[in-house]
């Protein structure tokens, strides 16, 4: 698979000037961009999003946790909260803990560890304890 490297190789280019076509940055010279585009499309390169998610500081991924998705109320919600998170770009992480009070607090420790950009939790049982980690974390909560 073709990393940055070799699309700055294949286009005469510095990996920044790369790196600012493929962010969609106006100031890149038209030429070098037709250049870049070229090489991105004949190596067939595809970024890296773990490595743009860290530059940014952002994963682009909103984890949503559900009580069960047999509840045709929520999936109705989920479908939409999908439909919203693609249009923006936005993938989401979808957890359901099957009514396992347990399984609801490992699903949002892991979307803590995954630095999701936020959660949306349809919870049960004492679940205060559970999402403040989330919350100190700085990463927005949507009961």
């Amino acid at each position: 698979m073709a990393n940055i490297h070799d699309v700055a190789r294949a286009a005469h280019v510095s990996i920044s000037t790369v790196s600012r076509v493929v962010n969609h940055d106006p100031a890149v010279h038209p030429a070098l961009r037709v250049a870049v585009e070229e090489a991105v499309r004949a190596l067939r390169y595809r970024p890296n999003a773990a490595a743009r998610s860290l530059r940014l500081a952002r994963t682009s991924t909103v984890g949503v946790v559900v009580f069960e998705l047999a509840n045709p109320a929520l999936i109705t919600i989920v479908q939409e909260v999908e439909r919203i998170a693609r249009g923006r770009g936005v993938s989401i992480f979808l957890c359901e803990s099957a009514g396992d009070f347990d399984a609801q607090g490992a699903h949002l420790e892991r979307l803590l560890e995954r630095r999701v950009d936020g959660v949306i939790v349809h919870p049960f049982g004492p679940y205060h304890a559970q999402v403040a980690p989330v919350r100190e974390a700085g990463i927005p909560v949507c009961l």
